[in-house]
Order: structure tokens, then sequence, then C-alpha cells
């Protein structure tokens, strides 16, 4: 019998665990024009949100469609096998609809971080306002 043995993760030394890659919340020009980037930032991708979810739209009119035209022309004994052969018809579509269904969540996904990154923004100029008494 083998003993298996643990190994712990390989942390990085205690000098990279600092501060400065975040902003400095003295400065508080960086703050605004790290708010103003984020807020750009959430605004295209709030118009990207809202053109594929309109894409998505159609792309399942499309599928809907085409699956009820190919149903009612499908020559299969039963109802059963009328709906997969249907199904195998428009595979594309429904392939297409799924795609624009994952772009949507990746989007939204982004978007949650932009509006957490611009809290935390806010949070920061907030604290430097009151720490320089602004």
């Amino acid at each position: 019998m083998t003993e298996k043995i643990l190994k712990l993760p390989k942390f990085p030394p205690k000098e990279e665990y600092t501060t400065e890659s975040f902003l400095d919340n003295t400065q508080i020009e960086n703050l605004d024009k790290a708010l103003i980037s984020a807020l750009l930032k959430l605004r295209e991708i709030s118009k990207k949100l809202d053109d594929y979810s309109r894409k998505k739209v159609e792309r399942e009119t499309i599928y809907k469609h085409k699956y009820r035209e190919f149903l009612l022309t499908a020559e299969g004994k039963t109802e059963s096998q009328k709906k997969l052969l249907a199904e195998i018809a428009c595979e594309e579509e429904e392939i297409a609809v799924a795609y624009l269904d994952e772009v949507i969540k990746e989007l939204t996904r982004y978007s949650y971080n932009l509006k957490t990154e611009i809290d935390v923004i806010k949070t920061l100029g907030n604290n430097a306002r009151t720490e320089l008494r602004l």
C-alpha cells in the first residue's frame, strides 16, 4: 500500500501581499478616473447585453418558426418521430440560441463585477474625502 502525501499549495511570499496594486485613496483624481472608466465599461457592457438579448429573441423566433413548420411537414409515423425529425432539422438554430444565451450570461456576470468595482471605488473615494475633510 502506498502512502499518499498531501502537499500544501505554494503561497506567495508575504512581500507580495501589498496594497500597491490598489488605488491610493489619497489620490482622489485617480479614484475619479477609475470610477469614470468603470462606468464607461458598464455602459458598454449594458449596450452589448441589449444587443445580444435582441439577437437572442430574433434567433428564438426563427428557431420556433422553423421547428413548427418542419413539424407540420415531417413524415414520421408517430408524433414523437416527427418531433425528433424537427429537432434534428433545427439543430443549428438551437445551437445559435444556446450560444447567445451563454454570451448574455457572461456579459451579465461581467456587469456584476463592474458594479462591485464601482461600489469599491465609491467607498474608497468617500473614505478619502472624509480623511481629507472635503
